[in-house]
């Protein structure tokens, strides 16, 4: 019967820890879009290699390289996943710092264990170097996040939380006992915990990378894939919901409808990819000039929808000619040399007229766009300064 020991359970979870490493390999080829996976998943790779040889501490490391190998691959690994967290962070990694960290590691653990034989030492010296990676990755990982990813980053901060706490504790006790069953049983606990930790901490970067596809899928659902505006279902089902939260607090809502002028002749004159980077550059401006709780939809074609909470319709008029004159004032380059000054029509309805009720809002101010549409285009219409006009006639 084979013996079982806590060597044997630190090899399953380093075995873990390879398999996850594989999956994040397999993963981050595939989805080159999202940096940082595939540094993540190679420091993985070392440090669970490491686990699965024995650990830093097996039977194997009774050879003085071996042991000096093993702690710069140690090293290495956990060096990478700092680069790996940067990168997937959007941040800059830093590609020599892996490198810097192996060497030094490799020279103090060569020097402590051939040149000057002090195993307590080697220990403490060890520690310190890792404690600082890892305070690194939490430190990497100390970001303001949205909700959905924040519980995965807590996770895997608390698993380099726990290292940390792991090797100052063993680094402590190293010290403090002297018997070699002593040494055999703090090395092997600290072999079993650590490796449990590991595994967690590539369990937390594959949640991390879970909510963060998730959130790239509802963006890609919920978005138009031109302009980056909300596409119509989206906006029609923040609407629904708008009015509800509105009706309990007894606030009003706005609606802006606006419409592109001649954006067929853009079309027909430059080409419809220059009329597409028309498209995108209304919607970074339109972006631009609204409220930051406000909503911006791509309602259909070159017409955008804007929804403005808590909003009259005189505020919604205001934001309106903001948006109007930072389209018609910012011409758009071509590849040819040439420029297009495009200019936007605009109707405008709030809901103190015709009620929380979205597609009578729509229609309302459709009406009033396509009166302005009618009478000289490049020009911002209310509902009701469409009624005064339709009582003078």
């Amino acid at each position: 019967m084979i013996p079982f020991d806590i060597r044997t359970v630190a090899f399953m979870l380093g075995l873990l820890s390879c398999l996850l490493a594989g999956m994040l390999l397999l993963t981050g080829w595939h989805l080159k879009s999202i940096r940082g996976i595939r540094e993540y998943a190679l420091g993985d790779l070392c440090i669970g290699l490491t686990f699965c040889v024995g650990g830093y501490y097996s039977p194997l490391a009774a050879d003085d390289e071996c042991m000096v190998l093993e702690a710069m691959v140690l090293t290495f690994g956990q060096s990478l996943r700092i680069n790996g967290i940067r990168a997937f962070n959007g941040e800059k990694p830093n590609l020599l710092l892996p490198f810097v960290i192996m060497i030094l590691v490799g020279i103090n653990t060569y020097w402590w264990v051939v040149v000057h034989t002090d195993a307590s030492l080697r220990a403490m010296t060890n520690s310190v170097f890792f404690c600082l990676i890892n305070l690194l990755c939490i430190r990497a990982l100390s970001i303001r996040t949205e909700t959905l990813v924040r519980m995965a980053y807590r996770l895997t901060g608390g698993a380099y939380a726990f290292l940390v706490l792991l090797i100052a504790l063993r680094a402590i006790a190293t010290l403090r006992t002297d018997s070699p069953a002593d040494h055999y049983y703090v090395n092997h606990g600290f072999l079993l915990l650590a490796s449990v930790a590991q595994f967690c901490a590539a369990f937390g970067f594959m949640l991390m990378l879970n909510y963060r596809l998730a959130a790239a899928l509802e963006h890609a659902a919920s978005c138009d894939s031109l302009t980056g505006a909300l596409n119509r279902r989206s906006l029609a089902l923040i609407a629904d919901r708008l009015c509800l939260q509105l009706t309990k607090l007894q606030q009003p809502l706005a609606l802006i409808m606006l419409d592109v002028d001649h954006f067929k002749s853009i079309n027909d004159r430059f080409g419809h990819p220059q009329g597409d980077d028309v498209l995108r550059r209304l919607a970074e401006l339109a972006r631009a000039s609204i409220r930051n709780t406000d909503y911006l939809g791509r309602y259909g074609g070159e017409e955008f929808c804007v929804l403005l909470p808590n909003a009259t319709e005189s505020e919604a008029l205001q934001i309106a000619e903001r948006m109007r004159n930072s389209i018609a004032n910012t011409p758009l380059p071509t590849e040819t040399g040439d420029t297009i000054t495009c200019t936007i029509s605009i109707g405008i309805c709030d809901s103190e007229h015709f009620g929380l009720d979205f597609e009578t809002m729509v229609n309302q101010a459709d009406k009033a766009l396509y009166y302005a549409k009618q009478n000289g285009r490049n020009r911002a219409l209310t509902v009701a300064q469409l009624n005064e006009v339709a009582v003078a006639a």
